[in-house]
Order: C-alpha cells, then sequence, then structure tokens
C-alpha cells in the first residue's frame, strides 16, 4: 500500500504565526480559513444557511401545514426505519404538537415493509381520519401511493433528500433540494436538514407560537451524522449546533444512550454519534423495532428511556453477531472471486443473511477491497439487499442500468437498497459487472492508495494543534478527522488488548506519542524489532478517563518500509 498526503510540505499558507504549521495547511486545504486575518476557521453561525423558502415547494407545505393546525386537522406523520427517517419524523412530531396540532407517527418496519411511504401507511392515514400526510425520507418515488392518498381524498407533503425520477409524485408539495427546478444553494442536505428546514419556515409563517426549531438541532444532527451526507456548508452548521445542546443539556432520549457508552456529554463528538449513538438507533431499525428508537427520541421521562436504551443495547448486541457472520461469509465470497481482484464491483447472495445488516456489511466489505458493494439475501424466491459505493462510483447509476432485472430499488449515488426474484440474480449480476466495465472510474484495481492529510513530526502532535483541531470539528464525511503520518521507533513493551488491539508508545527526537491500534494484533512482531523505524498514520485523539485527559494517536494504517516511495 502506497501513501499520499494531500497537502504538499511546502510552505504554508501564512495565515499567521500564531497558527501551527499543520493547522495552516489543513485550513488551506479544506477551505475553512474565516474572515479573521489570521485565517483562524470561521465559527459556523446558523444565520448563514440560506432562506428555508428557495427550497422548491417549501412555502406551499408551509402553508398547508399551518392551516392544518389552524383547522385541527389530524396530521399523518410517516418516516422510515433508518436514523435520519426515525430523526426526521420525530423532529415534525415534536414541532407539530408543540404547535397545537393533532399527530399520529409511523415508521414502517424494515423487515416486513418495503421501503418507502406505502399503500398500508395511506389506507391507515384514512381510517384514521387523517386529511394530511407528511412523509419524511421517503416519497419522492411514491407515484402510486400517493395518487392512491388523492383518491381518498388526503393532501400529501414530502420532505426528502433522495434523487428524484423522470416523474415527480402528485404531492401537494414535493420539498426536496435535488428537484432539478430547486433554487437551493445547498442540496446535500439529509432528510433530517429538509424537516429542519420546513419546520423554520413554518414558524417563520407565523401563529406557531410556543415552538423554537432550535430546541430540537439535537435531533436535525444526530440524522445529519447517521445519513453520512457531507459535513460542510449548512450540515456543518447543523451539526455544530446540535452538538452544542447535547452537551448543554441532552433530552432524556439521548442521555439514556450517552450513559450506556459512557460518554462524557460535555465533551461529545460527531464522531461519538457516528459510532456509538447511531449504531444503537439503527440497530432497532435494522432488527425491525424502529418504533423503539422513534418513543426513545420522543420520550421525556428518564426512567422510561433507560429501559428503552436497554432495549436498544440489547438489539445492538444481537446486530453485532448477526453482522460478523455476514462479513465473514461475505468476505470468503468476495477473495474467491477472480472479478473483485480484478477491481471489479462485489455483487453477492447468500442464503440465511440478515437484511437488516447487509448495508452495514456491504460497507465493511466496500471499505476491505476498495469496490463498489451489493449484498443481498434470499427468502422465499425473493432477494433483497443492499449497496454501499467505494472509490466515489455512482452505485444507484450502475443499478439503474440493470433495472430490467428488479422488482424495486432505490438510494442515491453512495448507498442503495433494491430487491428482485431470486432467478434474476445472476442476470443482474451480469448487468452490473457490465456497465462498470463501459463506466469510467469504476473499475479499480491496482496498487492501494492511503490518502493522509500531511507528514508531520512528533512534536507537532501535542495539546495545542488538539485546541485547534477542535475548532475544525465537526469531523465526518466531506470534513475528516485529519489524518497525519508521522515516524519513530517503538519505546517500551507492546500491549495487546483483548487479543485484537495494540498499545505501543512511539518515540522520534526526544518526543514520545502512546498508540492504540485497533485491530492490528496481528502486526506486533513487526513492532518488536528493536531499533526499526516505523511509520504511522493515525488521528490525534484525547484520552479521557476519570477526569484525566491525556494525548493519544489512534493508528489507521502501519509500514515499515517508507509508504511514500520517497526514501
Amino acid at each position: 500500500m502506497r501513501w499520499v498526503a494531500r497537502c504538499t510540505d511546502g510552505e504554508a499558507p501564512s495565515h499567521g504565526s500564531a497558527i501551527p504549521r499543520v493547522v495552516r495547511l489543513l485550513l488551506d486545504q479544506r477551505g475553512l480559513c474565516g474572515p479573521d486575518p489570521t485565517g483562524a476557521p470561521a465559527v459556523p453561525s446558523l444565520e448563514d444557511r440560506a432562506d428555508p423558502f428557495e427550497l422548491p415547494d417549501l412555502r406551499v407545505a408551509a402553508e398547508r401545514i399551518a392551516r392544518a393546525l389552524r383547522d385541527a386537522e389530524p396530521i399523518y406523520v410517516f418516516g422510515d426505519y433508518d436514523v435520519d427517517g426515525i430523526t426526521s419524523a420525530a423532529l415534525l412530531t415534536r414541532g407539530l404538537e408543540r404547535m397545537g396540532g393533532r399527530v399520529r407517527t409511523r415508521v414502517p418496519n424494515r423487515l416486513t415493509d418495503r421501503y418507502g411511504l406505502s399503500r398500508t401507511a395511506v389506507e391507515e392515514a384514512a381510517a384514521w381520519g387523517g386529511s394530511l400526510i407528511i412523509a419524511a425520507d421517503s416519497g419522492t418515488s411514491a407515484l402510486e401511493e400517493i395518487a392512491l392518498a388523492s383518491r381518498l381524498g388526503l393532501d400529501v407533503i414530502v420532505a426528502d433528500h433522495h434523487q428524484p425520477g423522470p416523474e415527480l409524485p402528485p404531492a401537494q408539495a414535493l420539498v426536496n433540494p435535488w428537484r432539478s427546478d430547486s433554487r437551493y444553494p445547498f442540496p446535500d442536505l439529509s432528510a433530517a436538514g429538509v424537516v429542519t428546514r420546513l419546520l423554520e419556515g413554518l414558524v417563520r409563517l407565523g401563529g406557531t407560537a410556543g415552538y423554537d426549531p432550535r430546541e430540537d438541532l439535537d435531533l436535525s444532527a444526530l440524522g445529519t451524522v447517521a445519513d453520512s451526507v457531507p459535513l460542510q456548508g449548512e450540515n456543518r452548521i447543523l451539526v455544530h449546533h446540535g452538538l452544542q445542546r447535547i452537551r448543554a443539556n441532552p433530552r432524556p432520549g439521548l442521555r439514556a444512550l450517552i450513559d450506556a457508552t459512557r460518554i462524557d456529554p460535555s465533551w461529545i463528538t460527531a464522531t461519538d454519534l457516528a459510532y456509538q449513538i447511531v449504531p444503537r438507533l439503527n440497530a432497532a431499525g435494522r432488527l425491525g423495532d424502529s418504533e423503539t428508537a422513534l418513543a426513545l427520541l420522543l420520550s421525556d421521562a428518564l426512567p422510561e428511556c433507560r429501559r428503552l436504551a436497554a432495549v436498544l443495547q440489547r438489539h445492538n448486541e444481537e446486530r453485532k453477531e448477526l453482522l460478523e457472520q455476514v462479513v465473514r461469509q461475505a468476505t470468503a465470497g468476495a477473495e474467491a472471486d477472480p472479478a473483485v481482484a480484478s477491481g471489479m464491483p462485489l455483487v453477492l447472495q447468500g442464503e440465511g443473511w440478515h437484511p437488516g445488516v447487509l448495508g452495514i456489511a456491504a460497507a465493511r466489505l466496500a471499505e476491505r477491497f476498495s469496490v463498489p458493494t451489493i449484498l443481498l439475501t434470499v427468502e422465499d424466491g425473493v432477494s433483497r439487499g443492499s449497496g454501499r459505493t467505494a472509490r466515489g462510483c455512482d452505485l444507484l447509476a450502475l443499478v439503474e442500468d440493470a433495472a430490467g432485472s428488479l422488482r424495486t430499488y432505490g438510494g442515491h449515488r453512495a448507498a442503495i437498497g433494491l430487491t428482485m426474484e431470486s432467478g434474476r440474480f445472476d442476470q443482474f449480476r451480469e448487468r452490473v459487472l457490465e456497465t462498470a466495465r463501459r463506466t469510467p472510474g469504476v473499475v479499480g484495481g491496482g496498487e492501494r492508495i492511503l490518502e493522509v492529510d500531511l507528514r508531520a513530526t512528533l512534536a507537532e502532535l501535542d495539546f495545542p494543534l488538539l485546541d485547534w483541531l477542535d475548532r475544525l470539528e465537526p469531523f465526518g464525511v466531506g470534513n475528516e478527522e485529519p489524518v497525519f503520518a508521522v515516524r519513530g521507533r517503538v519505546a517500551g513493551p507492546i500491549r495487546i488488548l483483548k487479543e485484537r488491539h495494540l498499545r505501543f508508545d512511539l518515540i522520534d527526537k526526544g518526543e514520545q506519542r502512546e498508540c492504540i491500534a485497533f485491530n492490528f494484533a496481528d502486526r506486533a512482531g513487526e513492532l518488536r524489532v528493536p531499533e526499526r523505524t516505523v511509520h504511522v498514520a493515525a488521528s490525534v485523539t484525547r484520552n479521557r478517563y476519570r477526569g484525566r485527559e491525556r494525548l493519544q494517536l489512534t493508528v489507521r494504517e502501519l509500514a515499515i518500509e517508507d509508504p511514500f516511495g520517497d526514501g
């Protein structure tokens, strides 16, 4: 594996001598320099977002909801089973109820309901006496279901962020930043971000005293991080302010989840949300119990939230076991597939794989083999599954070209869901591979590349640097946690933790840093050679325990020979 630095070792931009060299390089490379003459990063401000009414149909949607609130019409909120869909439903439910609305909320069951607004949900809303359906994180492709709602006398508002097809649904309003007629300057919102803008527009119309959308920016942040949209522009602003709310006073549901993870809420980060909180909420949806996750986010009673959090914890442990089973079997299939070895997409079908973990399993394999990955499971003659991309490939375009083999499909560039008759799998796989062969940039193969942000010395990775990196937060997709390449010798013992991880100290020119390397236990022997120079790609983190804080390097990759290939 060859390493490549995004920032060159040339002269760092001279934003101000008070800013360390590595920070100046990062600010310049990521375009985060603020108006301050020193070039310090700008503080994300809610006022820097666009006018919500620039979103297509948002004014129409807000006016229709305002009429429903004024006339006490029953409002049926329909979300989705992933965290973005659940937080979107929670945002609408809390907001509309605080405005005096009469609301019923439903999120689908991943195992028994198909993706998106369903005929069953529309009929349920009509039977309940609803006159308005608000579909969040779905609905853009629900042409037949929304037509049915119209025949049953229900208006439908869609607040979504999925790519529209050639025909738009006959909804009262379709609030979607990806519409071809959208003037909204930042289309990369999550569904929770779209819903937040809708609620803000509704408040601006007036007559909604008693509710301030800023109260629920923690939910906006959670949905945004969960959906892996770029943490740039308006998403960075939403997550920054949502994290501030969580640090200051987490709602009971989040408090219960945070306590279960032993995270200090006053220091919680977007990375903590992504790797600790979101998986526990997602586990419920993956195992067909998204209602529990929704109830947790809506409850104001901490004892009830602790009970629900314990349920989610059990779901998460079960999810981990199911995931490892799928990853183990799919990895064996990938290693035996010559197409993968040549950089082609991985398309696999298995028996008995739990459908709720296929998305995250596909993500694991896509990262490991650096190829777009689609995994399907077979049940009663029907294959259903999920796909995740690699190397920026447009996965949805690959699947659209093979749509003739599918019953249903949907998603976006990075992630898709699909169903088909099991007998059509071979036809589907061949069509995907054929499309990959003739599409530039899809087929990978050849030398594996690890991108780091820049080369640094151990001396430069210190607590003042951490203080600067805090100002570049939140980290996530599109604003990844910086990774630095350093080198040195291993000093002292190498400790193996839980038979999987390594802890060791790296020393260079009198500077010493503790390193933690997750899932690197099999590399321990390489580090035990005396006086050997080791190259480490790592992020710089704070390890807080019992009120004490120490600097730690979290290892992403190790190399013995010079990984940059320049001696």
